[in-house]
């Protein structure tokens, strides 16, 4: 008989953790703001405003699972976010300063080689003049 796979056992626990942090509860159906009380054209507007997100909010998820699912995304984009921020301006600095080094020994290598090619090529030309040197030299 097969027991469970590690990848099953890690799924369980990635399913846990989510659950736990998925709690949400039923919302209250919006009241209409008070128009009895005196307030000033933008209260009364922003009033207005939050009254109208609450009830697109309660008409697309009474039981509150949109601001569960907004709030759990919020928490992730905060939890690879920031880090993110933070980590890749020095990350790309440094991929930056080691291309500039990879092209610079790039350069040396291409100026080491260029300076062997040309002192094969002289040693070879040297070499050539000296054995027909040789071969015109009276025995």
């Amino acid at each position: 008989m097969m027991s469970h796979l590690p990848e099953l056992r890690l799924g369980e626990r990635l399913s846990n953790l989510c659950d736990s942090f998925w709690t949400p509860q039923p919302l209250v159906k919006p009241q209409p703001p008070d128009p009895a009380v005196c307030r000033s054209f933008v209260s009364r507007l922003a009033g207005r405003v939050r009254y109208l997100f609450l009830c697109a909010e309660y008409a697309l998820s009474p039981q509150g699972g949109l601001r569960e699912w907004l709030r759990l995304n919020v928490l992730v984009l905060l939890l690879i976010g920031i880090p993110s921020i933070i980590l890749v301006p020095p990350l790309a600095a440094i991929a930056g300063y080691l291309c500039s080094i990879a092209i610079t020994l790039q350069q040396g290598a291409i100026a080491v080689c260029t300076a062997l090619l040309y002192s094969f090529g002289a040693f070879a030309l040297l070499s050539v003049f000296l054995a027909y040197l040789r071969e015109r030299k009276p025995r």
